[in-house]
């Protein structure tokens, strides 16, 4: 009789066991798997219009820029990892119902006054300035570049925010544009981002260069559509970054354009940050300049034909 509950004894204690490592070896393929990257991006409604072709292969496409951002999300939000998504109270529903079927998913209710950079664009005369490729059919508003520089120099601000809560415990993050997936056709699959492609986050911040680069001695521009790290290097930078907006903003000759600051801190700190060159590849299917959106077909375990490295904007 003793000897019948000591066996019994012993195969439950197996059991136990067996069910330890079989959790462990469930726990070690899940931190291995693509979800290890977390997605940071955000989008408020701010109604600014370009006179440019962005249909991208549709068919029927928005002409308002709310209605085109609404189609090129689709695109993004398709990632099977975990996200943060900041946005206002106009777009929440619409996002929620696109990340439905996503559970690692937080999705943050926020408004532009509420950005960090908000505060560094009361100046309205230093928020007129045309560049060639932002001239909005809504120029005659005050306000609509305050807006969207507020977006634009905020992105290092809620990356670090979603570093900061990381709510799906991962190590890596990056912040994409919302609109990066312009092409209809795409979307991310099961297998993107390739885990091996991620060990480029290990050490610096990562930037995109587009027309030169990676290094500042090759040239250059960041695009400032991505920004990727990890949930330690990322605060030394976002310090620079509002270091030298708080500086532009002090001086009164800052106009927005935060790639601008970009440039200034990768090349100032080498030693913190490096880029990657921007390509233009058979990937995309109906997106001009791809380069800017080569984020994309890097980060698959795929070799895509490089059309041409250089295309004139």
């Amino acid at each position: 009789m003793k000897n019948n509950s000591l066996n019994v004894a012993v195969k439950i204690i197996i059991i136990m066991v067996l069910l330890i490592l079989i959790q462990k070896k469930v726990k070690e393929t899940f931190e291995s798997e693509p979800s290890k990257l977390t997605i940071v991006t955000a989008y408020f409604k701010i109604n600014r219009t370009r006179n440019i072709d962005y249909t991208n292969g549709r068919k029927h496409m928005p002409k308002d820029s709310n209605g085109i951002y609404k189609e090129w999300m689709k695109g993004l939000l398709s990632y099977k990892g975990p996200m943060i998504i900041f946005t206002d109270k106009e777009t929440i529903d619409y996002i929620k119902e696109l990340r439905k079927d996503f559970p690692k998913t937080k999705i943050i209710e926020t408004s532009l006054e509420k950005l960090e950079a908000y505060k560094y664009f009361d100046n309205n005369a230093l928020n007129t300035k045309e560049y060639p490729t932002m001239v909005w059919a809504e120029a005659t508003d005050p306000n609509i570049n305050k807006k969207l520089y507020t977006i634009w120099n905020s992105k290092f601000s809620l990356l670090k925010q979603g570093v900061d809560m990381n709510p799906f415990n991962t190590h890596y993050f990056a912040w994409f544009d919302i609109g990066y997936i312009r092409d209809p056709t795409k979307k991310l699959e099961s297998n993107w981002p390739d885990p091996s492609k991620l060990n480029i986050l290990d050490d610096k911040v990562l930037f995109k260069i587009v027309y030169g680069g990676p290094d500042c001695e090759q040239g250059g521009s960041v695009a400032g559509n991505f920004i990727g790290c990890n949930k330690n290097n990322i605060h030394k930078i976002h310090s620079l970054f509002l270091e030298q907006l708080k500086k532009r903003y002090k001086e009164k000759k800052f106009a927005g354009n935060d790639q601008e600051l970009y440039n200034d801190i990768r090349c100032a700190h080498p030693d913190l940050i490096k880029g990657v060159k921007g390509l233009v590849t058979d990937y995309w299917n109906n997106v001009p300049h791809n380069q800017w959106f080569y984020m994309i077909p890097y980060f698959y375990n795929k070799v895509f034909k490089v059309i041409e490295e250089f295309v004139s904007y």
